[in-house]
């Protein structure tokens, strides 16, 4: 396993939780839980790891401490069916299909990114 590249990303997340302790201290509670309810998910900064066999999704050091149970998300370059680039206004975003489910991440460079990625894939066969 070799490290590739990373990325700056904002990525969706549809278990993120934001933690007590800010919600008490920010009553934000009724904000965030109402941009969950309606996006089914909050958009949460972080980075992306290519590596020659797997892609790894985390949260950064900020949204790590006020968000509950932000896991590091591990894709097996193996496990990926697809990836398509959704083209948007500002950053486009990158969607990955994988075991019937799919992670989407924006970022600046999308487009650049998601061709590497897809050279990985296919190094990686």
């Amino acid at each position: 396993m070799s490290f590739i590249t990373k990325k700056g990303i904002n990525y969706f997340s549809s278990s993120a939780q934001v933690t007590k302790w800010l919600n008490l201290r920010l009553d934000r509670k009724i904000v965030s839980e109402t941009s969950k309810k309606l996006m089914g998910g909050l958009w949460v900064g972080g980075t992306c790891e290519l590596h020659t066999d797997r892609l790894l999704v985390y949260g950064n050091k900020l949204n790590r401490s006020i968000h509950e149970d932000l896991e590091t998300l591990e894709i097996p370059l193996n496990a990926i069916d697809g990836v398509s680039l959704d083209k948007k206004i500002t950053t486009d975003i990158i969607v990955i299909q994988f075991g019937g489910t799919e992670v989407n991440f924006r970022c600046f460079g999308a487009d650049k990114f998601m061709r590497t990625i897809n050279e990985a894939i296919e190094t990686s066969k």
